[in-house]
């Protein structure tokens, strides 16, 4: 299950990347955001589990943003 807390973290982290990747959809940061957090499901350490998602997300904006033909 998944704490309050951690939920927060997770929600101020797409604000932040909404900022930091400012042409990419809102949506699709929420969405990437989701998607590298669920991998995460089961882990019993909870603690870093934002930190690790923000730096699979900026990875993987990072390399859309580098690739002239990624546009989703």
């Amino acid at each position: 299950m998944t704490h309050p807390e951690e939920i927060h973290a997770l929600d101020q982290l797409a604000d932040r990347l909404r900022g930091r990747f400012p042409d990419a959809p809102p949506e699709k940061i929420k969405q990437v955001v989701d998607e590298v957090h669920h991998e995460y499901d089961g882990r019993p350490i909870r603690d870093f589990i934002p930190v690790l998602v923000e730096r699979e997300v900026v990875d993987r904006f990072r390399v859309r943003q580098a690739s002239p033909t990624a546009h989703s």
